[in-house]
């Protein structure tokens, strides 16, 4: 029950949540690659959050559409998740 009960109303917050995950990643590893070699480090730029947009949302209170608040709320957690899910397993993986 509820606006992403189904499973392609979801499917867009989960894919831009994705991205919002491979872009920081993608760019840590470009900006590090011709650096001294460290490029292990980039799942943390993944970790960021997107507390501050969630944040701000609270703060507009009722100018803000209930459906945006959805997106933002259900976009957070997904890449909360999926950072979560890569660093642990980076991290069990390299030691």
């Amino acid at each position: 029950v509820g606006d992403l009960a189904d499973p392609r109303q979801a499917a867009l917050p989960a894919i831009a949540a994705v991205g919002g995950m491979a872009v920081p990643a993608l760019l840590y590893v470009v900006l590090n690659a011709a650096g001294d070699g460290v490029l292990g480090g980039w799942g943390v730029p993944m970790a960021t959050d997107i507390a501050f947009a969630v944040g701000v949302l609270a703060l507009l209170g009722n100018r803000v559409p209930q459906r945006l608040k959805l997106f933002v709320l259900t976009l957070a957690i997904v890449d909360d998740i999926g950072a979560i899910a890569v660093i642990a397993l980076c991290k069990s993986s390299c030691c």
